[in-house]
C-alpha cells in the first residue's frame, strides 16, 4: 500500500527521465524553468553616482518584475573626480526579433528593451544606458521543487531551484538553491534559524529519488 505522500505526489513535469514517485522527506511536484544550451542575451548597463542603497534596491526589484529581466546587479566603481559610484548591470532575453531593433525612444512599440530602459532612467538619475546586443550565454537546465517538507508542523514547506546538466546519458545535479523568500516565512513561523531551514530543504532534495 502506498503512502499518503506516494498517494498524492503527481507526476514531473517537463522532464519524463526524473523519478516520477518521490518518498520521504516529502517533495510534493516539480515544474521545469527550461532556458538550456547557449543563447544570446542583451545586458544594459548604467553609471550612478548620485543615489541611494534604496533607490538602487528598490530599482532592481522593479526590473526584475518584468517577464523578460534574468538577471540584475550592482558594482560598485570609481568615477573621475574620486567620485564613489555604482554601475547597474541588467541582463534580459532579446524578445521580439526585429522588433527590438527599432529606436529604443520609439513609444508606438512597448519591447522588453523599452520596458527596462523605462524604469532604469524613471528610477536612477542616470544620463545614458548602454546596449550591448548577442552577448552569447550559456546556461544548465534547472527546475523547482515544490512544497519540500523542513519540519513536523503542517504548512512549513518552501520551494527548492534545482540545476542540472547532462552529462553524456546521464543528468548530474550541480545546484541546490532552496527560495529564500519561503524559508524565510518558515523560519519565524518555527521560530528556527534560517540556515537551517535551507540546510532542511536542500537535505530533503539529496535524500530524494531526484537526486
Amino acid at each position: 500500500q502506498q503512502s499518503k505522500h506516494e498517494q498524492e505526489s503527481p507526476k514531473i513535469v517537463g522532464d519524463e527521465k526524473i523519478k516520477e514517485t518521490i518518498t520521504e522527506p516529502a517533495v510534493n511536484s516539480t515544474t521545469q524553468q527550461s532556458d538550456p544550451g547557449n543563447s544570446a542575451v542583451i545586458q544594459l548597463e548604467a553609471n550612478i553616482d548620485d543615489t541611494t542603497p534604496e533607490i538602487l534596491a528598490y530599482t532592481m526589484e522593479k526590473l526584475l518584475s518584468q517577464p523578460n529581466c534574468l538577471d540584475v546587479w550592482i558594482q560598485p566603481i570609481l568615477m573621475k573626480k574620486g567620485r564613489a559610484a555604482h554601475t547597474l548591470h541588467c541582463l534580459c532575453r532579446n524578445e521580439g526579433g526585429e522588433e527590438e531593433e527599432q529606436n529604443i525612444n520609439n513609444e508606438r512599440k512597448t519591447t522588453t528593451i523599452s520596458k527596462l530602459l523605462s524604469i532604469i532612467f524613471k528610477e536612477t538619475t542616470t544620463l545614458g544606458v548602454r546596449v550591448r546586443r548577442d552577448i552569447e550565454r550559456a546556461s544548465i537546465d534547472r527546475f523547482f521543487v515544490h512544497k519540500v517538507k523542513v519540519t513536523e508542523d503542517e504548512g512549513h514547506f518552501v520551494n527548492v531551484k534545482v540545476g542540472f546538466y547532462q552529462d553524456m546519458s546521464e543528468k548530474v545535479i550541480t545546484s541546490i538553491s532552496p527560495e529564500f523568500e519561503d524559508c524565510k516565512k518558515v523560519a519565524i513561523s518555527a521560530n528556527i534559524p534560517l540556515k537551517t531551514v535551507m540546510d532542511r530543504a536542500r537535505s530533503a532534495i539529496q535524500e530524494s529519488d531526484l537526486y
